[in-house]
């Protein structure tokens, strides 16, 4: 998977690239986030935490420029097409890597925030495809049938790769059965250039609720996929998707299932009685270690 970092660091300033592309390709499989502050050294996030970037025992410094360059790239040199994403506190490059930024906040009149006047921060997620991740999974989940299914767990613990593998095992008939699979990837990621979701139908950059309701009416959807629901709007656009027949596979946030349980999103989506498990990752190891619960009996 050395592959998804190199697609990622290429969204980094010049000097920091060619400093990231050097590291050793083991290290580079083992990297979930890259961050980098103005003038500090820069970070790299792995399994057992963070740790600073170093090259023939010199430490990486993040400068402004680096900052400034890397910005201007993930937004591909147009920060108007991606003012939306700015305001909201991230930009998603164009081969799905996530990137958090962090800054200046400035507002309009209002108090509402029209954006960034100077960014200072930069935390790149790498988006990786794990084929295959979810197939124990989903031959336990969709042994005897279609089920709808909440996926929740704390950062970088693998609920979007997740997600993207059930896609993917229930639109190539991998369990035995093929199913209208769609996926609303409202912010790009789910998705990736390199991603086996050939079989998917993909609504992409749109708003989660309105995707989920064109999903169902003009894809006749079995499956409808969508990460990290958190709105009430986006709920009901997931109950009328009940009422036309469609299962769906969601994410939720939460650290611990304690946490999970006050989520409201989570009881919404669980009041509904259509989400038969949850599937909670501990964020261990992304992806391999969960824990299935039936819904019902996390909302006593």
């Amino acid at each position: 998977m050395s592959n998804s970092f190199d697609s990622a660091v290429i969204n980094l300033s010049d000097r920091l690239s060619r400093e990231l592309l050097c590291i050793d390709p083991e290290r580079k499989r083992n990297v979930f986030e890259i961050r980098l502050r103005s003038d500090a050294p820069v970070m790299l996030t792995e399994a057992n935490g963070c740790r600073v970037l170093e090259m023939c025992g010199r430490t990486v410094i993040a400068e402004k420029q680096d900052i400034d360059e890397t910005f201007l790239k993930l937004c591909e040199y147009s920060v108007h097409s991606h003012e939306s994403e700015i305001k909201d506190g991230f930009i998603t490059s164009r081969n799905g890597h996530r990137a958090g930024i962090c800054g200046k906040v400035s507002t309009n009149p209002d108090g509402t925030v029209r954006g960034f006047s100077e960014i200072t921060s930069i935390n790149l997620r790498i988006a990786r495809s794990f084929k295959g991740v979810s197939d124990k999974l989903c031959r336990e989940l969709f042994r005897d049938s279609l089920q709808s299914v909440i996926v929740a767990g704390p950062p970088v613990s693998g609920k979007t790769t997740m997600l993207r593998d059930i896609g993917r095992f229930l639109s190539e008939g991998a369990g035995g059965t093929y199913y209208t699979t769609a996926v609303v990837d409202s912010r790009c990621e789910i998705a990736l250039t390199e991603s086996p979701l050939r079989y998917c139908d993909i609504f992409s950059g749109c708003d989660k609720a309105y995707g989920i309701i064109c999903a169902v009416r003009s894809m006749s959807s079995q499956m409808v996929i969508c990460d990290e629901i958190s709105t009430e709007e986006e709920v009901r656009a997931v109950s009328k998707g009940f009422a036309s027949g469609s299962e769906f596979s969601l994410s939720v946030h939460a650290k611990s299932v304690g946490e999970l349980r006050k989520r409201r999103p989570f009881i919404s989506l669980a009041k509904t009685g259509q989400f038969r498990y949850t599937v909670m990752l501990d964020g261990k190891i992304p992806c391999e270690s969960y824990k299935i619960y039936e819904t019902e009996e996390l909302l006593k």
